[in-house]
């Protein structure tokens, strides 16, 4: 299988895995052995990598160390017995600017030291990546390093190694593997196993998909490559693809982005839904009390849904949300008054897409209150004589109260009972459904619906709950509800979303519900923990 390729002195250095290095003279179409008996490596081992030094030295990676192979003919091996190379196999060599060569080890980094031409270790920050494999680095025009590590993450530092750092794209590219070349521009190309994207290295990201004229959206992670002339070829799973970076400009999407359909409180609204202007649209909603809008969205752009990438903002949020491979945006605890959700394709001004949001306030509230006056009025005569009987009945009454209670528990399941092993049975099988499906995070599970799940009947859970677990359903899966959010804040990624977007995905149908039952649950509030654990997610 070849793995690497480069021209040298004419002719074609071809690197095979586990069977060595070739030579191909382009003129005679001849292939031949790279040094015939100089090392064994170059007959049977793994040639990852090669690159051309600013001397004209040639350097070869492989399963067995590093070789330089000079102008003059002389090789010069390197392995961890006789250098600062890190053991293992070598996968890469990438020169800077400086001169300064960054050996990409399976355990680690080392560099050459062009000045007194020794291999280098142990001169890297502690906080540099330095101890784990890097797989790809590139520097840009104004000097500045990146580097593909660990799980395809990205890293940049200065060729002085004193300002570095993790970087993170405006869109996420996690579990994708990745490749990256910069172009003559000075943009950042990211090539991924699951799409294609061009990046500036700041806040301009730029996704491409089929309708770029894309045959796939997977690419290999070897085998990318910027001709002489700055055109780029890219290895994908339908074939060779080329860009020119001439005729690369500012995306013009041929496609809009539209809301197809609105449901509020779990209620499909589409009906309030209106069109205002070629990018703009508004809701009037007469809900009382909290409002959780899900608004639906499409590109129209006959592509894959899972290729899709949206980002919104709601009202004066800081900065833009990201939806990957989904068309749902939910707008939760709206209050009365306007509110205004921005979509757009990612960095793409001249796609934005604005919808008014407008929620009457909830009247019904000012009838209540006078209800209620009149009702603390009337009822202000009675409270008095039975706080009275109450203190005079508290002692008598404590035996009794608790003898009444056991009589209603005894009435409810008199002709109900379960064996402590059915019941025990059943809670592993209520226990297999929390774990493999989630059935928490669905904020309308019933108690019923949860039987079905199970394949029970809901006096049996309820039975189970209340006699064997002394709970009850609702503080059973609210738990469950908890504790999935303390999972989802501790995720790196979790920032970009608030509390209450957090909320609503762990199954809790309204912030005052979460909030409530968190603080009862955990004795603090659930901006308190998050603060705790050194997270600022917004309210």
């Amino acid at each position: 299988m070849v793995v690497s390729s480069i021209r040298y002195d004419g002719k074609y250095l071809i690197g095979t895995y586990g069977g060595g290095l070739y030579v191909f003279d382009p003129e005679r179409l001849t292939l031949s052995d790279f040094e015939p008996g100089y090392d064994d490596t170059f007959k049977n081992g793994h040639i990852f990598d090669f690159e051309i030094d600013r001397d004209g030295d040639l350097w070869i990676c492989t399963s067995n160390g590093l070789f330089r192979h000079e102008r003059d003919g002389n090789n010069v091996y390197y392995n961890r017995l006789n250098s600062k190379l890190p053991e293992g196999n070598i996968f890469g060599i990438f020169f800077d600017s400086t001169g300064r060569g960054w050996i990409c080890g399976e355990k680690g980094l080392c560099l050459w030291d062009a000045e007194s031409r020794q291999l280098v270790g142990d001169i890297l920050p502690d906080k540099f990546i330095h101890n784990t494999r890097v797989r790809r680095i590139c520097e840009t025009g104004d000097g500045r390093l990146l580097f593909i590590y660990d799980q395809n993450k990205l890293f940049g530092s200065d060729t002085e190694i004193k300002n570095f750092g993790t970087l993170t794209t405006p869109v996420p590219l996690d579990n994708k593997d990745m490749d990256m070349l910069i172009d003559k521009e000075g943009w950042i190309w990211l090539i991924t196993t699951n799409g294609l994207y061009r990046w500036d290295g700041n806040k301009v990201f730029y996704s491409y998909n089929f309708n770029d004229g894309l045959l796939s959206q997977t690419f290999f992670h070897s085998g990318s490559d910027m001709a002489d002339d700055g055109r780029l070829w890219l290895c994908s799973s339908q074939g060779l693809v080329t860009v020119d970076i001439d005729n690369v400009t500012e995306r013009q999407r041929p496609y809009r982005i539209a809301i197809t359909d609105a449901s509020v409180n779990g209620i499909d609204s589409f009906g309030q839904l209106d069109r205002t202007g070629d990018n703009s649209y508004e809701m009037r909603l007469d809900n009382g009390g909290e409002v959780n809008l899900a608004v639906k969205v499409s590109g129209f752009n006959y592509s894959h849904p899972g290729d899709e990438v949206f980002q919104y903002k709601l009202d004066n949020a800081k900065t833009w949300s990201v939806v990957e491979g989904q068309h749902s945006i939910l707008c939760t605890d709206l209050g009365s008054g306007h509110h205004t959700l921005v979509l757009r394709y990612p960095n793409e001004e001249k796609s934005e897409v604005t919808l008014d949001i407008f929620v009457a306030r909830d009247n019904s509230a000012w009838l209540w209150v006078i209800v209620i006056a009149l009702s603390i009025f009337g009822a202000a005569a009675v409270i008095r004589v039975k706080l009275k009987h109450r203190k005079e009945r508290k002692d008598n009454d404590a035996g009794s109260d608790a003898q009444a209670d056991n009589v209603q528990v005894e009435r409810k399941y008199r002709n109900f009972n379960m064996s402590d092993d059915e019941c025990r049975q059943l809670l592993k099988n209520v226990e297999e459904i929390m774990r493999k499906s989630k059935a928490y995070t669905d904020p309308d599970l019933k108690l019923a619906g949860l039987a079905s799940l199970v394949n029970t009947t809901p006096p049996a859970l309820s039975y189970m709950f209340n006699q064997y677990l002394n709970t009850n359903y609702y503080d059973y899966i609210n738990n469950y509800r908890i504790e999935e959010f303390k999972r989802l804040v501790s995720e790196p990624e979790s920032e970009k979303y608030t509390l209450s977007a957090l909320a609503a995905k762990c199954g809790f149908s309204s912030r005052a519900s979460f909030f409530r039952y968190f603080k009862r649950a955990t004795s603090i509030s659930p901006s308190e923990y998050v603060k705790s654990i050194g997270k600022n997610n917004r309210e």
